[in-house]
């Protein structure tokens, strides 16, 4: 092994111990070669690698290289197909797969298309969360595409904050889906359950939504998605409805609450 030589170079007396540069050289003088960032491996937080799987090398590069510099401590890797996917990646654990949709298709033939390719990946025996990217906004394609068993959806219109967010929620056991989306789809549906009426009607229409989240036992954080409202939001009230009923904890407002949902 050739020994390294560590010697400190001051340009300037003047200068702070702070400023100087270190001079690495092997016995031969000659400085020893570092990795160029293609070689460099990002090693991820937690969970395996995240592999972005898009036809378009172009608008994929541009997405990986964003989603790295985004998020920083996971691994991305893309790939032009699943077959190369497959291939390639064969040995790598996987975290997460995020399909990218090529766009010019109609929503029937997008979503025919996406049922292959996520039947395929079944037959892998792969058992990944994955997330499905896509032009398409409309309430009832986003419901087709969960309804596959995908674990979230991110529409191309999504900021990069937005997107990053989304894939840390499904890596963590969450289910990701568009708040607009959702939005456009509660004005086609049924009004909500009847509420009973009476005395005891404390809550507002927002902590009654809250309620019905915990009665079903859902975290925070995935109340916040669902009703597109800061975690903390949701936070300050749990804390009033527990007051209002005076529960100690999130079991005995969910018993409590069993009146206010009467139909549910």
């Amino acid at each position: 092994m050739n020994n390294v030589d560590v010697r400190h170079q001051y340009d300037d007396p003047s200068q702070s111990p702070l400023d100087y540069s270190i001079d690495c050289r092997t016995s031969n003088g000659q400085k020893p070669s570092l990795p160029s960032a293609e070689d460099a491996i990002v090693l991820p937080s937690s969970g395996g690698a995240i592999f972005l799987i898009d036809s378009r090398p172009l608008i994929g590069r541009c997405l990986l290289s964003s989603l790295r510099i985004a998020d920083e401590g996971s691994a991305f890797e893309m790939y032009a197909s699943l077959h190369e996917w497959k291939h390639k990646a064969a040995r790598k654990s996987a975290g997460l797969l995020l399909l990218c949709t090529p766009g010019g298709w109609t929503a029937d033939a997008e979503v025919a298309a996406l049922s292959r390719e996520l039947d395929e990946v079944r037959s892998w025996n792969y058992d990944l969360p994955i997330i499905v990217m896509s032009d398409n906004e409309t309430a009832a394609y986003v419901v087709k595409i969960l309804q596959l068993g995908v674990k979230g959806y991110i529409p191309t219109s999504s900021s990069l904050d937005v997107a990053v967010q989304a894939i840390r929620l499904v890596r963590a056991g969450g289910v990701y889906v568009p708040a607009a989306c959702m939005l456009s789809a509660l004005t086609t549906l049924p009004s909500e359950p009847q509420v009973a009426k009476g005395d005891d009607d404390i809550f507002s229409p927002r902590q009654l939504s809250v309620a019905r989240a915990l009665r079903r036992g859902t975290p925070n954080k995935i109340i916040a998605y669902e009703l597109n409202m800061c975690e903390s939001t949701v936070k300050v009230h749990v804390r009033n409805i527990m007051k209002k009923l005076k529960a100690k904890n999130r079991t005995e407002v969910a018993y409590l609450t069993n009146k206010y949902f009467i139909n549910d």
